[in-house]
């Protein structure tokens, strides 16, 4: 197993849009997804973001129960490393999938800061990087779960299923917007998301998985007719982990 990190290298296109950015994510971790999403990414230079639940990554430490996660694997670290090694970032989803803003987190505050340490001490175990990011389950955030990504990410991904740009010259790094397309949306839709990006404009999607796997799936060949389309585009296409990064070092 290679363990060392592979950098992609951006396309002519893409190295010519110096501010307009778009991040590709998968939220739960499947490994289906990852193994189908990967060549296509790679065969256009582009990498994407890969969130997982730490405790759903296999042997499961707790029970899964979410309709669309149960029975489904969610991969070992050894093939997240993987994932990571060719040039992918891999980060947090939290460590059993919780909703920060649902009743269980309410009558039991101290569940999300337990969720969200957990998962970044998974990470740090088990991957071979310096810095994550997290993207919180349901979309759900509190002051409490912010206070707790900030003290062990160094970005936290929210998002929905409305068109939102980030904007890099005011960025909330723990408060990221995303675009959750969904079946609804058709590839007019998609052109339109990605035409309309401003300069400066930083546009994260967010997607879970293929066929029938996952909430509301992308199809392997609209995401293929999706990752050609952003190769040609005057933009760079960048994992949430380097923008994040790149942003920080010219705050510097």
């Amino acid at each position: 197993m290679n363990d060392q990190i592979v950098e992609l290298r951006p396309t002519p296109a893409q190295a010519a849009g110096r501010s307009r950015l778009v991040s590709i994510t998968f939220d739960d971790g499947f490994r289906a997804a990852a193994e189908t999403a990967m060549p296509i990414l790679e065969r256009h230079g582009l990498a994407a973001t890969f969130y997982v639940v730490t405790g759903w990554v296999e042997p499961t430490r707790v029970p899964i129960s979410d309709p669309f996660n149960v029975h489904r694997s969610h991969g070992a670290w050894s093939f997240w490393r993987e994932v990571a090694s060719r040039g992918h970032e891999v980060g947090s989803h939290g460590f059993s999938h919780v909703n920060a803003a649902g009743r269980k987190a309410r009558l039991l505050p101290w569940i999300v800061p337990q969720e969200i340490a957990k998962s970044a001490a998974d990470l740090r175990r088990c991957l071979p990087a310096s810095s994550f990011t997290m993207s919180m389950p349901w979309n759900a955030a509190s002051r409490i779960s912010e206070a707790s990504a900030r003290r062990y990410f160094s970005a936290c991904r929210l998002g929905g299923s409305a068109l939102e740009y980030n904007m890099t010259g005011a960025l909330r790094p723990f408060a990221l917007r995303s675009w959750a397309p969904g079946p609804q949306h058709g590839w007019e839709d998609y052109v339109r998301a990605i035409e309309g990006l401003p300069e400066g404009g930083w546009l994260i999607l967010q997607f879970h998985s293929f066929g029938c796997e996952g909430w509301e799936p992308i199809s392997p060949r609209l995401f293929g007719k999706l990752c050609r389309f952003l190769a040609k585009q005057p933009l760079r296409v960048e994992t949430v982990r380097a923008v994040v990064a790149t942003r920080e070092s010219v705050a510097v």
